[in-house]
């Protein structure tokens, strides 16, 4: 069955590529940043730390406090887009999660197995 090409379908479609762009690429940066100061992420209980500033690089080099900071906010500009996501209207949970499971899929293909961030927000319910 051939899918009918209107505007509205080409823009919600441009804006969801926009999305996935987005994470994929925020998500990329995290998993870099993350492996680069030797900090796990795979929990709830590891991010909330280096949100916190209580998992720190056991690399500890001064110069790698930049880069602490940059995942930080990294992190957070990433949970406050799911979040807004996940609670609008538009967009709702289960797309959020959809889209989630794109970004992963997506950095998984390009070596990154440093993901845990993401899918432990796709595996809540």
């Amino acid at each position: 069955m051939p899918t009918e090409h209107t505007p509205r379908r080409e823009a919600a479609a441009r804006q969801l590529e926009r999305l996935v762009h987005y994470f994929e690429t925020t998500g990329a940066r995290i998993a870099i940043l993350a492996r680069t100061l030797g900090l796990p992420l795979r929990g709830a209980a590891e991010i909330n730390a280096v949100l916190n500033g209580t998992l720190t690089s056991p690399r500890g080099a001064a110069s790698r406090i930049g880069m602490q900071d940059e995942l930080r906010a990294l992190l957070l500009m990433q949970y406050q887009a799911i979040a807004r996501l996940a609670n609008s209207a538009q967009v709702g949970a289960p797309a959020t999660r959809d889209i989630l499971c794109i970004v992963c899929s997506r950095l998984q293909q390009r070596g990154f197995d440093a993901t845990d961030f993401l899918n432990d927000l796709i595996a809540q319910p």
